[in-house]
């Protein structure tokens, strides 16, 4: 019998090379000479400025494709290295207690693994159904042979991967193999929590995002477990292919943040996400006593459209395509219960 080590979910991912996608479109837009004439028309010149102008927005989506390419391609080569790595400690691992019990490895591995394997019941089978007949394509009949199938492959991986973190123990496994890392600015971007906590979360998130509201309880929950160890920084990350109003709420986050109210409007919006057009933004603006001139004209005059835009290109760079975290030591943390925070603070 032989196995492959399951890849754990990665709690913490990194992503940062491949910059050559990416270092041909920033030389370029640094050494143009936006005067420079690209072409003419009966003796009218159509300059580089007039060129990048009107492609601005095609060559905005171009720059986060390509951001997003990087960051699979590096995220991947990773995951295949980590994969290889745990095979090969495995393989090290049973090969040891093989030595130690007088069995070959296949021997081992039937006693340890096979032997302790039992078939899904119907029940299982059944409720797995049930659980996800809506995501299923196939009639119950077709399917039925391939979720037993599932679980059972899901059984003996679990049997073996618990059989294998004994060894670990056991005999002691040091990995040197590095998680991806990036540097994620935090300073000018508004925080909770002391300048010197051993540990920093830097949030990229969307108020307009039912996955980034879900995440708060999690992230409470952990600076009221570590209270000073720990400080929050947020940075915005405004998905507007699908939320119209999450670039102008991120904006008016900032606004806040001006005035010292960044946290409670942090929080107004997160309670009422269906509330976030200019005209209930400025509402919430009052209702905090936010200087209400001052706070308009920072958000109609679109003064922080940049700082968001350049803060959604960071979390692109290092990151998948959807609002995550990351911890002190650069590790992108995906959305995770608290019951698995607890090893990921401490994490370096």
């Amino acid at each position: 019998m032989k196995l492959s080590r399951k890849v754990r979910p990665l709690a913490i991912s990194f992503l940062f090379c491949g910059a050559f996608i990416t270092s041909g479109w920033a030389q370029e837009e640094e050494t143009s000479d936006l005067s420079e004439v690209v072409a003419e028309v009966q003796g009218v010149a159509i300059t580089q400025e007039d060129l990048q102008s009107g492609a601005a927005e095609e060559l905005e989506k171009w720059r986060m494709e390509s951001l997003q390419f990087k960051a699979r391609q590096e995220r991947v080569r990773h995951e295949i290295l980590q994969k290889q790595l745990d095979a090969l400690v495995n393989e090290k691992l049973v090969a040891l207690e093989a030595s130690e019990q007088g069995l070959s490895d296949e021997e081992l591995l039937d006693k340890e693994v096979s032997s302790a394997f039992e078939e899904p019941t119907e029940e299982e089978v059944d409720t797995f159904y049930q659980d996800n007949q809506q995501r299923l394509q196939g009639s119950r009949t077709q399917l039925l042979p391939m979720i037993r199938q599932h679980l059972a492959d899901e059984k003996r991986e679990r049997i073996y991967q618990d059989f294998v973190d004994q060894l670990e123990i056991k005999y002691g496994v040091i990995t040197h193999l590095q998680p991806l890392r990036i540097d994620v600015a935090t300073e000018g971007h508004p925080s909770h929590g002391p300048a010197d906590a051993p540990v920093t979360i830097v949030e990229f998130s969307d108020f307009e995002c039912p996955y980034c509201q879900a995440m708060l309880g999690t992230i409470r929950n952990i600076q009221e477990t570590y209270g000073e160890k720990v400080r929050l920084v947020y940075r915005q990350f405004p998905l507007n292919s699908i939320h119209p109003n999450a670039q102008k709420a991120a904006e008016a986050s900032l606004c806040a943040n001006d005035q010292g109210r960044f946290r409670e409007m942090h929080d107004l919006m997160f309670e009422d996400q269906r509330g976030l057009s200019v005209e209930a933004l400025t509402k919430k603006a009052e209702s905090l006593e936010l200087d209400g001139s001052t706070f308009e004209h920072c958000l109609t005059s679109n003064k922080y459209a940049e700082q968001v835009k350049q803060d959604v290109m960071d979390g692109t760079e290092g990151s998948r395509e959807h609002p995550q975290s990351s911890s002190t030591a650069g590790h992108w943390l995906e959305t995770f219960p608290m019951a698995s925070s607890r090893g990921s603070l401490t994490t370096s």
